[in-house]
């Protein structure tokens, strides 16, 4: 599945996948600057996620899933 794929399967845009892909924060700061750091999606998203990967929840957040 590509990355437009799942942003229209979920109702996310293609770039808050991209940045949930590579761990992005996608956070801006008063200034409208981007906020360093890891990315962190809302519950919302990740269940949105789990649902159009056919996945569960659970299986996105496990620690040893997580590519390196």
């Amino acid at each position: 599945m590509t990355q437009e794929q799942l942003a229209r399967a979920t109702g996310l845009s293609r770039n808050q996948v991209q940045n949930i892909e590579l761990s992005r924060n996608n956070a801006r700061d008063e200034s409208g600057k981007l906020s360093p750091g890891v990315g962190n999606p809302r519950f919302d998203t990740i269940w949105a996620l789990a649902e159009a990967l056919g996945v569960e929840a659970a299986d996105l957040v496990r620690r040893d899933t997580v590519a390196t």
